[in-house]
């Protein structure tokens, strides 16, 4: 798909070209792992920097793709490695423990 940045991805000219090496769609592959092996996993904490956009695209990836594999996605939002912790053990006594009776 060319946007009109470039005359065409094959002839640039004068433009660069390039890749992002942020891709949404890995999320849904993590979750889809993270089921496969351990299948009874209702419930999903991700940590994310809620300050860095491309975290917000892929927590919606995430989200998006939770309704099939029967996971709920809470966002566990840390912009310092102290929080994490914290965070982890938070989300870890809510009911259950993220694992379907």
């Amino acid at each position: 798909m060319n946007a009109g940045f470039v005359e065409s991805l094959a002839r640039p000219g004068g433009n660069t070209t390039g890749f992002t090496s942020v891709d949404y769609t890995i999320g849904t592959k993590w979750l889809e792992t993270l089921k496969e092996i351990a299948p009874k996993v209702n419930r999903v904490g991700v940590l994310r920097d809620p300050t860095i956009p491309a975290g917000s695209g892929q927590l919606g990836a995430i989200q998006g793709a939770a309704g099939v594999f029967g996971t709920t996605i809470t966002a566990l939002d840390v912009r310092e490695p102290d929080i994490i912790d914290r965070a982890i053990s938070t989300f870890a006594r809510e009911p259950n423990g993220g694992i379907a009776p």
